[in-house]
């Protein structure tokens, strides 16, 4: 039998994603003595009923009123005591042997944050969209970033460096401030694939999330460093007649996030969920 791990997905309403993603995540965990717990926080559809008809007795379906990421994972980890531990996004598609690369580096004592590299899906998205998406992409904060979302595994000690998850956004920046840097890897050798907002107006209100999260964690005194040459390579970027259309695009969606920020939280910025990237293909 291989190693034992915990796995805890937070499940919002997505009886459309997860006829997609659960089957090959259910092939991933063949063979493994993993506690798995899913937890629908808040759902109103057919989530739950999806999980136990394709997934059946070997995980643990947890149904919660109220709504959160962060609350959902508080929740499942008074089910679960195995580590490493991972999180994984209900929306997420990963490859089948996508566990035992990060159980390498975890339990080989090589790390304590690991991700695997995402793919993103940029297929269904509008020529704005992938104009932004591609500038994103494209700037440091990208490519330099040592761990990235979706999928983040956890090793005992590394868990220790908090409590509960406090009640905010962001999950995955708050996880890599808890971890020192050298502790945190990028395992290469394996992938999830993800899909980026579909539309201008998606992409505005993802960064706008983005943007309160940061600052929710600003106000407990975390504060996540800009990746050095963001700025220069935005430039250079928008001076390159090949990119300055998309750059272009890009700043307009950062500006229009930024004061739609600004001026939400004084009421309380809510959760936004991307639907464009849950419509069917």
């Amino acid at each position: 039998m291989k190693p034992e791990f915990s796995l805890i997905v937070p499940v919002y309403n997505e009886e459309a994603a997860l006829r997609i993603t659960l089957p090959p995540l259910m092939q991933a965990l063949e063979g493994y003595a993993a506690q798995v717990v899913f937890v629908c926080n808040g759902t109103t559809d057919a989530s739950a009923q999806i999980i136990r008809s394709i997934a059946g007795p070997a995980v643990r379906v947890l149904e919660v009123p109220q709504a959160g990421k962060t609350g959902a994972f508080n929740a499942a980890e008074k089910l679960v005591s195995a580590f490493p531990r991972f999180y994984l996004d209900a929306d997420i598609l990963v490859q089948q042997d996508v566990f035992a690369p990060l159980l390498n580096a975890l339990n080989s004592g090589k790390a304590d944050l690991v991700s695997p590299v995402i793919r993103y899906d940029l297929s269904q998205s509008t020529f704005a969209a992938r104009a932004i998406s591609r500038t994103w992409l494209g700037l440091p904060h990208r490519t330099r970033h040592d761990i990235q979302g979706a999928l983040i595994g956890v090793s005992e000690n590394g868990r220790k460096a908090w409590q509960d998850f406090p009640d905010i956004f962001a999950d995955d920046s708050f996880m890599m401030a808890m971890v020192p840097a050298h502790r945190r890897k990028t395992v290469r050798t394996t992938a999830v694939t993800q899909k980026l907002p579909r539309s201008y107006g998606a992409w505005v209100a993802v960064r706008t999330r983005w943007l309160f999260g940061d600052r929710q964690l600003a106000r407990l005194g975390i504060r996540i460093p800009k990746a050095p040459g963001q700025g220069r390579a935005l430039i250079g970027r928008a001076l390159n007649p090949r990119h300055t259309l998309s750059t272009t695009i890009y700043a307009l969606a950062r500006l229009h996030a930024k004061i739609r920020c600004s001026r939400r939280e004084k009421t309380g910025v809510q959760w936004y969920r991307d639907e464009t990237t849950r419509r069917p293909e």
